[in-house]
């Protein structure tokens, strides 16, 4: 490598490096911010899911042992509490998502609504008066 192309490779390298720090101030601190939050609510949102289903699924693993113990029915009680305790956790996750899902269509700007619904509805936004 000469010390024309080491020269050529260190004022590209910093060229590089003044672009990437101008992009980041472009994008400004408030971004970072607003992401964080969202980063926050999305595990929020996660850990409460993952412990509606937790909790189910350990609930009717108890209640089939609970029956288990008492009727001697080893391992049909538990089996019975595994499934049990999955459709009321599924249930769960369902009514979480669903109320969060109304929850965020409330917060949501009045218009900012209807391209997403003209998708499902099949018609283009721009196109309703057809």
């Amino acid at each position: 490598m000469s010390k024309n192309d080491a020269a050529d490779h260190d004022r590209r390298l910093k060229e590089l490096e003044q672009r990437l720090e101008q992009a980041r101030r472009k994008r400004g601190s408030a971004s970072g911010r607003d992401g964080a939050k969202a980063h926050a609510a999305t595990h929020h949102l996660v850990l409460r899911l993952l412990a509606d289903m937790g909790v189910a699924m350990a609930a009717g693993v108890l209640l089939g042992w609970g029956i288990d113990s008492y009727f001697g029915t080893r391992p049909w009680g538990i089996l019975a509490g595994v499934l049990l305790g999955l459709a009321a956790g599924v249930r769960n996750v369902l009514h979480t998502a669903d109320t969060m899902a109304r929850q965020a269509h409330e917060d949501a700007p009045a218009g900012g609504t209807a391209r997403d619904m003209s998708s499902i509805n099949g018609k283009n936004a721009q196109n309703d008066d057809e």
